[in-house]
């Protein structure tokens, strides 16, 4: 398992990386030493490595990246990376974005929630300052006069089994909330992929009839968890279901925990203004009994949480069951997805505090995730299940680079 690394470079370059993408590489800095391709593959194989930092990246890379260069080309400094990065073409990055995550879809690389492919959306911060700050900054204003700068973006991620891999992303602009942000994403993401899914998942955030509307005229569906007691459609829901007895109801068991699952599920729904169509409300309540360890001794613990959730699914297109999977399979993203992207691949870390070098960041740090995520789950399958952690793949991977006497040039780079 410790020698991975030429296998995941063959891997990611025979498979999913076009042919000649480095030329795709393009900035604005004027006759460069070290050519834009260079810059590309450091911060991409930084990335896959966690690398924390552009000033690591240039100890690391005159300490072993030069194996993935060929002769006569020297790794970048911390310095030429930040200025390439501030001069950087997004739009070839997006286009090699693009490129590997067709080359995803059509190899159907990317699990299923039973019958439909299903991604979720979200917001989340990057990073805060109270120092530093760029045009795209959103300003937060505390008591006392402090001013805070602040970075969100909001997200397209798979949601089933894993690789999880992400989709897009969209940083929210100055003055903008997420949902506007969220609407650039789906509309990119339609031009990029059309038919990009056919569930988005959303909270309770997104719960509003122009983004309903945005994303069904697209025709693709929503499932959407409801929170706010004051909507109509919440209300109407509550009156009709009462204390009525369950459209459905059964039992589960795992890990010592038996859950009993109760349904209520009805559609034709038509009290959410501004919704150019009816909606179904599945409800959703699940009592959860066990034993747990509190200082001592184990004791008897029972555990209830109801779920709301409207969607434009019917009821013979997907089953109130599948609808609870979408609800829980979302949580897994929220609960240990952006906590694990943002503690081992560095997302809350700001490279370069400019504008057009933290959408660069974004947008090869993703990519490099999602090759890693691929290796792993659909390459090196012996992962699975195994004690290793991702955070200790990565390591191995950075330690086999500075130990290994071999060159991998030759996987990237087309000198014929």
């Amino acid at each position: 398992m410790r020698r991975w690394l030429k296998e995941y470079i063959r891997y990611i370059s025979r498979v999913f990386l076009p042919k000649g993408w480095l030329e795709w590489a393009k900035d604005r800095r004027a006759a460069p030493e070290i050519s834009p391709g260079t810059i590309w593959l450091t911060l991409l194989m930084g990335f896959s490595f966690q690398v924390g930092s552009l000033e690591e990246l240039h100890r690391r890379g005159r300490q072993s990246f030069r194996k993935l260069l060929p002769g006569g080309q020297r790794p970048p400094s911390a310095d030429t990376l930040g200025y390439s990065l501030k001069r950087a073409d997004l739009g070839g990055i997006k286009q090699l974005f693009v490129a590997v995550m067709q080359k995803v879809r059509r190899s159907r690389m990317v699990g299923w929630v039973g019958n439909l492919r299903v991604v979720a959306m979200d917001g989340t911060g990057l990073y805060s300052s109270e120092s530093r700050c760029c045009s795209q900054c959103q300003q937060v204003a505390h008591g006392g006069g402090r001013v805070e700068y602040r970075h969100e973006a909001v997200y397209c991620q798979t949601v089933g089994p894993e690789p999880r891999v992400f989709w897009g992303v969209e940083p929210v602009g100055p003055g903008e909330g997420e949902q506007t942000a969220a609407l650039r994403l789906v509309a990119w993401l339609w031009q990029a992929f059309k038919h990009f899914a056919d569930v988005v998942v959303v909270d309770a955030g997104y719960a509003k009839a122009k983004f309903i509307n945005a994303v069904r005229g697209l025709g693709i569906h929503l499932v959407i968890r409801l929170k706010d007691e004051r909507m109509h459609l919440v209300q109407d829901a509550r009156g009709l279901y009462g204390t009525g007895e369950p459209s459905a109801h059964w039992t589960e068991k795992q890990g010592g925990y038996e859950t009993q699952v109760k349904v209520w599920d009805e559609e034709g729904f038509q009290s959410w203004d501004g919704v150019e169509e009816p909606l179904r409300v599945v409800r959703i309540v699940e009592e959860r009994s066990g034993r747990k360890i509190r200082g001592g001794p184990g004791q008897a613990v029972v555990e209830q949480r109801e779920i709301l959730v409207a969607t434009t699914l019917s009821k013979q297109q997907s089953k109130a069951e599948a609808i609870r999977e979408i609800i829980h399979r979302r949580w897994e993203i929220e609960n240990s997805g952006f906590h694990e992207v943002k503690g081992n691949w560095h997302l809350e870390h700001c490279y370069v505090h400019q504008e057009v070098a933290i959408e660069a960041v974004l947008w090869l740090m993703l990519l490099a995730i999602n090759l890693f995520w691929l290796f792993l789950y659909r390459n090196r399958r012996s992962f699975v299940g195994s004690d290793y952690s991702e955070r200790e793949v990565a390591e191995w991977l950075r330690n086999e680079l500075v130990f290994s006497k071999a060159t991998f040039w030759r996987y990237f780079w087309d000198t014929s």
